[in-house]
């Protein structure tokens, strides 16, 4: 049995992000399926550190916000955005003249949000945040089906 109370600093997921474009559109993706009439693309890798307790409640913490009303909400996109600066160790992202970007948040910012959010999808797939969410929820309306 593995020990997995505690998370180390040197565990690491790394995410592949996929990059074409196809009829002058940018297209991005970071599973293994090809889409439809893509036959050239380049690939790009991304390592992130896995995330312990103390990373959590700062991702947490920094996309609370507060309404003028008084209301607590969580922005997603925050988290996500935090997720990615606050984890990310290093990639091979490379600018328009083919020189690769510091893994760095001033380099996030600057991503396009096609590729930011495709890198997002990614490290929540690589870090399996849902996984199990998607059976559950099944499996409560198969019983309301019944």
């Amino acid at each position: 049995m593995t020990n997995n109370l505690f998370i180390s600093e040197d565990e690491t997921v790394e995410v592949k992000l996929r990059i074409a474009t196809k009829d002058g559109k940018l297209i991005c993706w970071s599973d293994d399926e090809v889409p439809d009439g893509v036959d050239d693309f380049e690939t790009y890798t991304a390592k992130f550190r896995r995330p312990n307790y103390r990373d959590t409640t700062r991702l947490m913490d920094a996309a609370l916000q507060v309404g003028s009303n008084g209301e607590f909400a969580m922005s997603v996109n925050e988290i996500r955005y935090r997720r990615i600066v606050q984890l990310l160790v290093e990639w091979n992202f490379k600018d328009s003249a083919g020189k690769i970007m510091p893994a760095a948040e001033a380099s996030v910012n600057v991503l396009n949000p096609q590729v930011a959010l495709t890198l997002a999808d990614g490290l929540e797939t690589a870090l399996e945040l849902f996984q199990g969410l998607t059976n559950d929820v099944l499996k409560e309306v198969e019983a309301m089906s019944e």
